[in-house]
Formats: C-alpha cells, sequence, structure tokens
C-alpha cells in the first residue's frame, strides 16, 4: 500500500480527493497547507506528494522545493487551476506532473500509477 500525503486547503476539494481515491489501495494522509505538510512529511515515509499551489502559511510552490530538499525523487501531483507559470516551472524537476481543476477521477489514477512506477522510485 502506498503512503500519500495530500495538501490541499479546500475541504471540498479534499473531499472529492478522498472520493476518486477510495478504491485505490492507499493510505491517504490530508493536511490543509503546507506548513503542516513540511512537517508531516519530516514525521512520516510518503511514497507521493499531492499539492495545491494556492495555500495559506506556506503555498505549494515552496513545499515542493522544501520537500525536494530531503528527497528528490518523490513523485508529486500539482492539483491546480492556476498558475501556469510556475507549474511549467516546477514541472522541470523530476517526477512531477500537473492536473489542471476540475479533473476526472481516472486522469489522477493513471498518474499516480505512472509516477510511483518510475524505475528510480522507491
Amino acid at each position: 500500500m502506498i503512503k500519500i500525503l495530500i495538501a490541499e486547503d479546500d475541504p471540498h476539494m479534499q473531499k472529492l480527493l478522498q472520493l476518486f481515491l477510495q478504491n485505490y489501495q492507499a493510505d491517504l494522509d490530508f493536511v490543509g497547507n503546507g506548513r503542516i505538510a513540511e512537517k508531516r512529511f519530516l514525521e512520516k515515509s510518503y511514497d507521493l506528494l499531492i499539492t495545491d499551489l494556492q495555500m495559506p502559511e506556506v503555498d505549494g510552490t515552496t513545499l515542493i522545493q522544501n520537500i525536494r530538499k530531503r528527497d528528490n525523487l518523490i513523485p508529486v501531483i500539482i492539483l491546480s487551476s492556476y498558475d501556469k507559470v510556475e507549474i511549467e516551472k516546477l514541472i522541470n524537476y523530476p517526477y512531477i506532473d500537473s492536473l489542471r481543476k476540475p479533473f476526472e477521477s481516472i486522469d489522477l489514477i493513471k498518474m499516480i500509477n505512472h509516477l510511483i512506477s518510475k524505475p528510480d522510485h522507491n
């Protein structure tokens, strides 16, 4: 079972992600902002980070940069409605992909499967 840290401040999006991933064999850990996500990442081991870019306290861009200082190969999925420039900057990191909101559950599942199956991951 893979462990996924999900940093998303919108409770409705958290519920939607939980619904989308309810049948996926994963341990989901939801946090409401980047600061808590950084703390949680230090406390536990994760196989994947799913993050929004626009969050209170620590935004998704800063979160990804800080986590990548500790683990340069953890796969990341960025969920965002905007910030195309920020996403394009981050997409140059290895093992990062993005989904534009709104998205379909099948697209999220395909992206997770693709990212966690990378040969250098694990």
